[in-house]
């Protein structure tokens, strides 16, 4: 399913308030392929660790959803976001084992 600029930002939101932390304890990328960066680059745990992902409609709305999130309400925005084609948002909690 395809998600607009306001359902990510409010699904995300949502999920950081439900799963614990500030926001600036999240960290937000965009990708075109959100599990390979979730659970190999960043190392976050499929099960025990808080993360969500969500497909957006196009890659400028991926991009701002990122941009919202980092200024806004100061999520950490992870490294290597600048991939063109990036249609996916990503968020998980950083903990001991995630990198960053």
């Amino acid at each position: 399913m395809l998600y607009s600029g306001k359902q990510i930002v409010g699904r995300i939101t949502g999920h950081i308030k439900k799963r614990g932390g500030t926001f600036p304890g999240w960290i937000v990328g965009i990708t075109n392929k959100p599990r390979l960066h979730l659970f190999r680059k960043h190392r976050v745990r499929e099960e025990g660790d808080a993360w969500i992902y969500l497909h957006a409609q196009s890659s400028k709305v991926a991009r701002g959803v990122q941009r919202f999130l980092v200024k806004r309400l100061r999520l950490v925005e992870a490294p290597g976001s600048a991939i063109p084609e990036a249609d996916f948002v990503y968020a998980y909690k950083k903990s001991s084992n995630t990198k960053p």
